[in-house]
């Protein structure tokens, strides 16, 4: 096998840039822009973000996707009992991150994360395929299973059980919201001279600052 030159690839960033002139005071209106834009050109996973949790200092990371965002607060769904899940219940301070190659466009963001009212899930859960919803009921997220066999069965049964019937979301799954304090908008740039643009919330008003590549 041929040894990788990592140390070789490299891409150099050059068609946008990020002025403070062209930026909103609160980051709200950009979040929306930038991830409209990612919708407009169909970006593949254009939604999907990174979402990184912190328990007994082991960060671990995943991606999730976004099916929500209001007031600075990011909506996504998962199993509660899942290894995200039990992570964010022992400590809800989490960061997330969307990262748009084509576009050559980051976003960082830390914040709080709370349960979604149930009433809120149950209304995403409606609009989710069948299959999606039957995944969520039956499958016991991030445990460990026999075989893919085995999981396999388990929702082949399950689905034989409850065919012909409005499936009903589980107690154990439901949504989540993160609250931002912190975002930051980074433009890619030729040289890693990026634009980097961080707004941070002090007692309820954003501030806004330029960092450093």
């Amino acid at each position: 096998m041929n040894e990788l030159n990592l140390a070789a690839e490299r891409k150099d960033y050059e068609i946008g840039l990020l002025l403070e002139e062209n930026t909103p005071l609160e980051p709200g209106p950009l979040m929306e822009q930038w991830l409209a834009l990612a919708l407009e050109k169909q970006l593949p996973d254009a939604t999907a973000f990174a979402l990184s949790t912190c328990v007994n200092n082991q960060p671990s990371s995943r991606i999730v996707l976004l099916k929500g965002y209001e007031n600075n607060q990011l909506h996504f769904y998962s199993n509660y009992q899942s290894a995200k899940g039990k992570a964010l219940a022992a400590n809800p301070l989490a960061a997330a991150n969307f990262f748009w190659p084509t576009l050559e466009r980051q976003i960082r963001i830390e914040g709080a994360t709370q349960i979604l009212p149930k009433s809120l899930s149950e209304a995403y859960f409606a609009t989710r395929p069948r299959a999606s919803q039957l995944s969520a009921i039956v499958s016991p997220q991030s445990q460990t299973v026999a075989s893919r066999e085995a999981l396999d069965a388990l929702k082949d049964a399950s689905e034989k059980d409850l065919e012909g019937q409005q499936l009903v979301m589980p107690e154990h799954w439901g949504g989540y919201g993160l609250s931002a304090h912190k975002y930051e908008f980074w433009q890619g740039r030729r040289g890693r001279y990026h634009d980097r643009i961080v707004y941070t919330l002090h007692e309820g008003v954003w501030k806004r600052e330029r960092l450093a590549p």
